[in-house]
């Protein structure tokens, strides 16, 4: 699927392995890197704000996206399901202006993938809180000396509920 996409946008999607290289190459340039990271399962303007807003937090945005699989695992205990695969997500992703790079991790959680690419910051959305984070991926960040930061709640739609709504008015 990458190859079928705007070449711009596909050099843009890497692995976390390539990326955890980008981001050391970057540190020892004096930049810093901010890490967001969500199923963005379907693409939603609560999302645009996240990344913009977290792209500021930083010299360089990178974006971890749930692989199909972890996403499955995920979503399927709240009833939800895939509803743009995993390629054409990192390539949305990867057209915004304000992200520079866009990986898929494989696991229900993406602690493997932060210890990997070990941002500066890892930025998260409003809807979290230090208490709401998972807790190895918040001890993960302070082990490691990560600083975690939240985007402010400015407009949020919980997209599980939206593709819920959308499923029980076309019965």
């Amino acid at each position: 699927m990458t190859s079928e996409l705007y070449p711009r946008h596909s050099a843009k999607i890497k692995s976390v392995d390539e990326l955890s290289v980008i981001v050391r190459e970057a540190r020892q340039a004096g930049k810093k890197t901010a890490l967001a990271i969500g199923s963005f399962n379907i693409l939603m303007y609560h999302h645009a704000r996240y990344l913009a807003e977290a792209a500021e937090m930083a010299d360089m945005l990178v974006v971890l996206t749930n692989s199909d699989e972890s996403l499955k695992a995920y979503k399927n205990r709240s009833g939800t399901y895939v509803a743009i695969p995993e390629a054409e997500r990192m390539g949305l992703l990867a057209s915004f202006a304000c992200v520079d790079y866009v990986a898929a991790f494989g696991h229900l959680h993406a602690d493997q993938a932060i210890a990997s690419i070990h941002p500066d910051i890892m930025a998260r959305g409003g809807d979290y809180t230090l208490e709401t984070l998972h807790p190895p991926e918040r001890a993960l960040c302070e082990r490691l000396g990560i600083e975690i930061r939240f985007t402010p709640l400015r407009h949020y739609t919980n997209t599980g509920r939206f593709v819920r709504e959308i499923i029980e008015k076309g019965r």
